[in-house]
């Protein structure tokens, strides 16, 4: 009777996870959990205990005996610099990111102001507007009056490459001027830009000029 009742059982499984394969297989995934959990269960208790550290000797001091004596001197060095490192840190009485230029002599120092903090670089050197303009008008009056004296346009010749006259040498574009000093031939400073129809213009300490034929 019990044989056939397991019989039954079997074939009323059977027939069911045909009627139904994803109950079937769910239900069966959760037998073999339940079984993985009794024999994880029934092994527990035969499971050693876990392994603990033995407690070792501490180690060995290094061995002194072979290191030199200390003198006293050296002794109370060391003694005085631990003291030093155990005591308060005092506090900071100056600015060290200041640079002093006092103890730093050379042509940098008018760069820092009198309590030695930086100021502005170009403070000291930028020319003031007015005076600018002025040495500036200096200058050209002084190179016109040199170029009037030195620089004496004779002819132009145009062309594909322009040609001029000027005391009594003919120049080009980019040529320097030069003239009869005795019997030298000297520069005159001035370096010919341009040549135009009527005239020449010529530069000299970055003043331009301009000359024309008379």
């Amino acid at each position: 009777m019990p044989a056939s009742s397991a019989n039954n059982l079997w074939a009323k499984f059977v027939t069911a996870a045909k009627a139904d394969p994803k109950k079937a297989g769910f239900l069966g995934f959760l037998a073999l959990v339940m079984v993985v959990l009794w024999v994880r269960f029934m092994m527990g208790s035969s499971v050693p205990a876990g392994a603990e550290a033995a407690p070792t000797d501490a180690a060995p001091a290094p061995a002194t005996d072979n290191l030199p004596p200390v003198s006293p001197s050296t002794g109370r060095a060391l003694k005085a610099m631990q003291d030093w490192s155990r005591g308060p840190v005092a506090p900071a009485t100056r600015n060290i990111f200041t640079v002093h230029y006092g103890y730093f002599p050379g042509d940098d120092k008018s760069a820092a102001s009198g309590d030695g903090e930086f100021s502005d670089p170009d403070q000291k050197s930028r020319p003031d507007p007015a005076e600018e303009k002025a040495r500036r008008e200096a200058l050209r009056a002084s190179l016109e009056q040199d170029a009037s004296q030195h620089v004496h346009l004779q002819s132009v010749l145009m062309g594909d490459v322009p040609k001029a006259m000027v005391n009594e040498t003919l120049v080009r574009e980019g040529d320097m001027i030069t003239r009869s000093d005795g019997d030298k031939v000297v520069s005159t400073g001035f370096r010919v830009l341009r040549i135009v129809g009527r005239g020449i213009v010529i530069a000299r300490d970055g003043v331009r000029i301009e000359i024309d034929f008379k």
